[in-house]
């Protein structure tokens, strides 16, 4: 279960923005502030929740288009493009011209957990630079190697002709094997 939350943990960001959806229709729908005057309700917030329900799509779907389509969602959500809280701040900027720009500091707040999250990744030091390992692409590939013969996994060590990910899976799983026969030995 543990695994399963840690594999699925780039959704953060998205349980937060559909938490503040779900607080805001609260507040249409009890009264308490209105979104646009022109909507009723929920009606309002129908853009601002497809927004989050697209992002959750492209995740499962097309998870390499999920970091990018999650950061333009929460600049749009950061500066009132999207609403998905009832608060906003509006700034002034005055050069040349006024230029007046709303902005919604709870999902700023957002904005910062979703760059910790998508930033986040095991490192793995390598001879001479850094090689920066995706976490989620490391669970698939220890999950594929688990069943993998042991001659296999040395295999695919010392072929090194395969991504980063599957190489550290590799070495994983033959350090986990033989830790249990270490431990097995020893009782």
């Amino acid at each position: 279960m543990l695994e399963k939350l840690r594999k699925h943990r780039s959704l953060l960001p998205l349980l937060l923005l559909a938490l503040l959806c779900q607080w805001t229709l609260w507040l249409v729908l009890n009264g308490s502030v209105t979104l646009d005057p022109g909507l009723i309700g929920w009606v309002a917030l129908i853009p601002h929740i497809a927004a989050v329900i697209a992002c959750i799509a492209v995740y499962f779907l097309r998870r390499s288009a999920y970091a990018p389509v999650l950061l333009i969602t929460l600049v749009l959500g950061t500066f009132s493009v999207f609403n998905f809280t009832p608060f906003e701040s509006t700034a002034y900027l005055r050069m040349f011209f006024v230029l007046k720009f709303s902005f919604q500091p709870l999902v700023a707040i957002v904005d910062f957990v979703a760059l910790a999250q998508l930033t986040m990744g095991s490192k793995k030091a390598g001879s001479r630079d850094e090689i920066y390992i995706d976490a989620e692409k490391l669970a698939d590939f220890k999950e594929r190697y688990f069943l993998y013969s042991t001659e296999r996994l040395q295999e695919i060590i010392t072929e090194n002709r395969y991504m980063p990910e599957a190489l550290e899976a590799a070495r994983q799983v033959l350090q986990e094997r033989n830790e249990s026969l270490t431990s097995m030995e020893i009782n």
